[in-house]
């Protein structure tokens, strides 16, 4: 997980946790008994929570590298 300077010098002041909207990029290593949450479940939840970008990397052969992009409607956006 890559945050912003902003949101870790927040978190280590207060103690607190990273907010979702300080994440600029989360990297989810495929676990082998966990294949459908770590590929499904998870990147949706990140996209639910904003979070703009989501590697999914899988270390059983063949290797493989899924980068995934939140991209905003942004005409539903629009009053």
């Amino acid at each position: 997980m890559v945050v912003t300077r902003e949101g870790l010098e927040r978190a280590e002041r207060t103690g607190g946790l990273i907010k979702a909207a300080d994440v600029l990029i989360v990297v989810e290593i495929v676990s082998p008994g966990s294949h459908r949450m770590d590929t499904v479940v998870k990147h949706g939840e990140y996209a639910d929570a904003g979070i703009p970008y989501y590697w999914i990397v899988d270390l059983d052969e063949p290797l493989s590298l899924v980068a995934c992009h939140l991209e905003l409607d942004l005409a539903r956006l629009r009053p």
